[in-house]
């Protein structure tokens, strides 16, 4: 079996979902696309996954790349899955905090 298919449950707190990531890819299935479904492909290598919500700007981006993040594939705008190869990357820090600026710019997305 190439893939493996599981229907997305949107009961999972995104601690739990992101241990069910990884718990998936230490059984050797890494995740491949997040949509109204969960895909994942076979692969021995085990990759650490989190859910960011952290606005994306270039310098974070940029962070993210030099820390070895990058986004999986996803049909989805309301959160963010990034995996890693390394899987003792250092976690991110997905607290959102309001500040002005941070307000503002979230404010603007959702009426946009």
């Amino acid at each position: 079996m190439k893939h493996k298919y599981v229907l997305r449950n949107s009961l999972y707190l995104d601690e739990e979902l992101q241990d069910y990531f990884n718990e998936m890819s230490k059984k050797g299935w890494r995740l491949d696309f997040i949509g109204y479904y969960y895909r994942f492909s076979k692969d021995e290598h085990i990759y650490k996954y989190q859910i960011d919500y952290t606005p994306v700007s270039s310098e974070y981006q940029e962070l993210l790349k030099e820390m070895g993040y990058h986004e999986v594939e996803n049909a989805l705008y309301d959160f963010r899955v990034l995996e890693n190869e390394d899987e003792d990357a250092p976690d991110l820090n997905t607290e959102f905090i309001f500040d002005k600026n941070n307000l503002i710019n979230h404010l603007t997305h959702l009426l946009i």
